[in-house]
C-alpha cells in the first residue's frame, strides 16, 4: 500500500528530527466525529512517534467535504503535539 506523507513547516527535534508524517482517519461517526492516527518520521523515513485523537464538534462540522481542511487540521494537531514533546 502506498501512503501519502505530509511535511512539517518546521521539523521538530525529539530524540530524532521529525520532518514528515502520515495519517489515517478511522471510526467515522457521521455528523458526530472521526478518529485519527498519526505516524511521525525522520526525513529518511525512520519511524519516530505515534499518536491518535478525535475530531468532533466545530472542527468536525467545518470539515464538510473539503479534505484539504482535514489535511491542514491534522497538520496543526501534529505540530502542537510535537511542540509539547520537544
Amino acid at each position: 500500500m502506498e501512503y501519502e506523507y505530509f511535511s512539517l513547516d518546521t521539523p521538530v527535534t525529539l530524540p530524532k528530527i521529525v520532518s514528515k508524517y502520515r495519517y489515517e482517519l478511522l471510526d467515522l461517526k457521521p455528523h458526530v466525529s472521526v478518529c485519527y492516527q498519526v505516524w511521525c518520521f525522520t526525513a529518511e523515513g525512520e519511524f519516530v512517534k505515534f499518536f491518535s485523537g478525535m475530531i468532533s464538534g466545530e472542527e468536525y462540522e467545518a470539515w464538510s467535504s473539503d479534505d484539504t481542511y482535514m489535511d491542514n487540521l491534522i497538520k496543526a494537531k501534529v505540530e502542537a503535539q510535537l511542540a509539547a514533546l520537544a
